[in-house]
């Protein structure tokens, strides 16, 4: 008898335990959210088994480049479909902007020059954007995420 009871009760509470069961992992995320301007963070690559975080301020020289001519500051800034770049060298020297557009989370650079190759929007909030693309450091080309704070 006390089984049948517990067996009533289990099937009872069966539909309440399986429509309670969802995932979490879900992010709605609102497109104007990465609209805006953003400023660079922070540079994260892996190279074998070990990860690196860089403030992006304090990014050593690229092979070819002396101590001051290294990017230190970028600002994206990033309509529902358009984007632009300006970068500032250590040197304080700001290049020329760099217009793009978006399409499916991947900011598309109009610029021959290999630094402004594909970013893919990874994730972003109100505050906080994080895009992936493949740089060439040292010789070798490896996938980085860079962090953006937003400014505006």
């Amino acid at each position: 008898m006390m089984r049948k009871i517990i067996a009533i009760c289990a099937l009872v509470a069966l539909p309440f335990v399986i429509s309670n069961c969802s995932s979490d992992d879900t992010v709605i995320r609102n497109d104007a959210d990465y609209i805006g301007v953003w400023q660079t963070d922070s540079l994260i690559y892996s190279f074998g088994t070990r990860t690196f975080k860089h403030l992006f301020n304090e990014m050593p020289p690229s092979d070819g480049q002396q101590n001051g001519e290294q990017t230190t500051n970028e600002v994206m800034t990033l309509t529902k479909k358009d984007a632009s770049i300006v970068e500032t060298t250590k040197n304080g020297i700001q290049q020329e902007p760099v217009k793009g557009i978006i399409t499916n989370d991947v900011i598309i650079f109009n610029s021959e020059n290999p630094r402004y190759t594909n970013r893919k929007i990874l994730n972003y909030s109100k505050t906080d954007l994080r895009v992936e693309y493949n740089i060439t450091m040292r010789g070798t080309t490896l996938p980085v995420t860079v962090t953006y704070k937003k400014v505006k």
